[in-house]
């Protein structure tokens, strides 16, 4: 009998022991494979007064879809499920999600009043040129009044189609090949005007085009035989273009471009460099020459029958500042794409140093040449020198890729300033090539 009334003792006491010693249970540790946790919102911006909610998911860095276990919370605050409701709930929120001790970052979202005003929406469009018939996403951020957030308002706008309301839409089909303009609204605030151009085919092929980027300056005495290889290609073909980078420093230059740095690191900074391309890797790029003989065939060979990638360019540029619009067609999806603008002028008047001297030697055989005219000088790199990148979205088969930007430089003569736009690959290669006159609207050159 007092066996069995110790057992029993034993026992109640260990309950006790480990209900009050129990707590809060420990986070079990995650799944194996799973290191990071991302959480996905189906629309980041509704009206208080909407019956809808906004609806998570997380997903790991393992591929699996964690929504139905994870713990959710909005504002630090764990909420049942994975949705939350707009009614009742204005104001700016964060959701984040948690699988074990594995946690995602913040998402913010948004819950405004009908009377919420935005400062400046920003329209884009998965598409600048659809097919007649194909429909046509667009999407719009909203920037807030006095703060830096914005916020993706897509669900909540207006969308006229050459000025006549379409309805609370994010996406429209274009019936007919045409040009239409396109804006969107939420209350007062109107968007930015996109151009729509419908066809009723897509192009399959545009005109080809191949860059010479040339690091040069009027000090440069061996520059000239590169600036004579220029003027001897053109003369043979109008599809290869030149960008002059006056960046030879220490050597004085009126005209030295100081964003040229990251050029110059991963080019060399020793002028003249000519490099065609930016063909990788980057020993393919060098133009090859012996003396003052450049290899005129190098360049020209590269210019292929056509290509799937078009550049449309339009631009308005004063004596120091403008403009520039420039649109990609994409015939091939291109991963990790990167778009390059520069602004150039040509006939700048200015002395070259010249070693290439004597009765066989170029320009006259003088040095300095007096009064040389430099062309194709490179005043701006508008984008950054190595290439801006472009969302992966607008870099699928049949999409497009709209940029505008704004550029300060210094002109001698505006009738002389022109843009040059082109389109790079993830390894930098230049897949096409365009330029245009400032002040001038140049449209995809279809072959």
């Amino acid at each position: 009998m007092k066996n069995k009334f110790l057992t029993l003792t034993a026992i109640f006491a260990s309950l006790v022991l480990f209900t009050s010693c129990g707590g809060k249970e420990p986070t079990p540790p995650p799944p194996s494979g799973l290191t990071s946790l991302t959480v996905t919102i189906d629309k980041y911006t509704l009206l208080d007064t909407s019956a809808d909610s906004f609806n998570f998911t997380a997903t790991g860095d393992d591929g699996v879809d964690y929504t139905a276990t994870a713990e959710f919370f909005v504002n630090g605050t764990k909420i049942s499920g994975h949705s939350f409701p707009a009614a009742g709930n204005q104001g700016n929120h964060t959701v984040y999600a948690r699988v074990g001790n594995v946690q995602s970052p913040p998402r913010a979202f948004l819950v405004i009043g009908e009377d919420y005003e935005f400062q400046l929406i920003t329209l884009s469009a998965s598409t600048l040129m659809p097919q007649a018939g194909v429909g046509v996403n667009f999407t719009a951020i909203g920037k807030e009044r006095g703060t830096p957030n914005t916020h993706d308002i897509s669900n909540l706008i207006t969308l006229f189609v050459n000025g006549t309301s379409v309805g609370n839409v994010s996406s429209y089909t274009f019936p007919a090949a045409g040009t239409y303009s396109v804006y969107a609204k939420f209350g007062p605030v109107s968007s930015n005007t996109l151009t729509v151009k419908a066809v009723s085919e897509l192009p399959s092929a545009f005109v080809h085009k191949v860059l010479i980027e040339d690091l040069t300056g009027t000090g440069c005495s061996f520059c000239p035989a590169v600036l004579y290889g220029i003027e001897q290609v053109r003369e043979r073909t109008d599809k290869v273009l030149a960008a002059a980078i006056h960046a030879n420093i220490p050597t004085a230059d009126p005209w030295n471009l100081t964003s040229a740095g990251p050029w110059k690191t991963y080019f060399g900074s020793s002028a003249p460099n000519p490099r065609i391309n930016r063909l990788y890797p980057k020993s393919l790029s060098e133009w090859k020459g012996t003396g003052q003989n450049m290899d005129l065939n190098q360049p020209i060979d590269l210019v292929l029958p056509s290509c799937k990638y078009g550049i449309a360019i339009s631009s308005t540029l004063g004596a120091s500042s403008g403009t520039i619009d420039v649109t990609y067609f994409f015939g091939e999806a291109v991963p990790n794409a990167k778009c390059l603008v520069y602004v150039l002028e040509d006939n700048l008047i200015y002395n070259q140093a010249n070693a290439y001297t004597g009765p066989t030697g170029l320009y006259g055989g003088t040095n300095p040449i007096v009064n040389f005219v430099h062309k194709d000088v490179v005043r701006a790199s508008v984008t950054n020198i190595m290439g801006n990148a472009i969302p992966a979205a607008n870099s699928t088969a049949g999409a497009t890729y709209s940029v505008n930007l704004t550029s300060t430089y210094t002109s001698s003569n505006v009738a002389n300033l022109k843009v040059m736009a082109a389109l790079l690959d993830a390894n930098g290669q230049v897949l096409n090539v365009q330029e245009a006159p400032a002040n001038t609207t140049k449209d995809f050159e279809v072959k």
